[in-house]
């Protein structure tokens, strides 16, 4: 789920879902998501397939969750 809100201010439905479920933010989750797709599945065979798919997973690793 992708969020926009103006000012940094969260909604406060937001934190009531923060508080009962580990939502995790991260900022380039879509174009990240896509690489690792790609990567793992129609581009595997590509020569830096490899090093993609570490870099994503580093990436992923990092996330920490809200709240």
């Amino acid at each position: 789920m992708e969020l926009k809100y103006p000012e940094g201010t969260l909604p406060g439905w937001i934190a009531e879902l923060e508080r009962k479920y580990p939502i995790a933010e991260r900022n380039y989750v879509k174009p990240v998501d896509g690489m690792g797709f790609l990567f793992k599945g129609p581009l595997r065979a590509h020569s830096e397939a490899e090093s993609f798919i570490r870099m994503v997973n580093a990436y992923k690793a990092e996330t920490q969750p809200l709240g």
